[in-house]
């Protein structure tokens, strides 16, 4: 199951489970594709990190989801070189809380509650759709 985990967000098992998790920090965010940052919440900083695109592309959900899955995927490939699992739970509390704070929390044994959604929005959607 922990290499399925690795292999699923670092691009090795298909894209079906990236977005499985970029749907499930969508439905945990619960905001409509019109506010700024869009139904993902980017930060313009976030944002800028990933792409040149205007921010404004954000509100467009399929170039939001594609900017979603590169960075998830760039976070999930660090954690695996830290050997660090990159489980629904943590990439959730990342994309809450940045990399650092979720590092942080992780360190200090603290729960994020965004991370726990992401993680049971994440499993309700693969026993939907497995």
């Amino acid at each position: 199951m922990k290499t399925a985990i690795i292999a699923m967000f670092v691009g090795l098992a298909g894209d079906a489970d990236t977005e499985k998790l970029i749907t499930a920090i969508e439905q945990a965010e619960n905001t409509p594709w019109t506010a700024p940052g869009g139904g993902l919440q980017f930060t313009v900083r976030t944002w800028r990190e990933e792409t040149k695109r205007p921010y404004t592309d954000a509100n467009l959900k399929p170039v939001a989801k594609a900017i979603a899955a590169q960075r998830l995927q760039r976070y999930a490939r660090k954690l695996h070189t830290m050997g660090i699992e990159p489980t629904p739970y943590l990439m959730g509390s990342i994309w809450n809380k940045g990399f650092t704070g979720a590092m942080n929390l992780r360190r200090d044994k603290r729960k994020c509650k965004y991370g726990e959604r992401v993680q049971n929005l994440f499993e309700a959607l693969k026993k939907a759709q497995p």
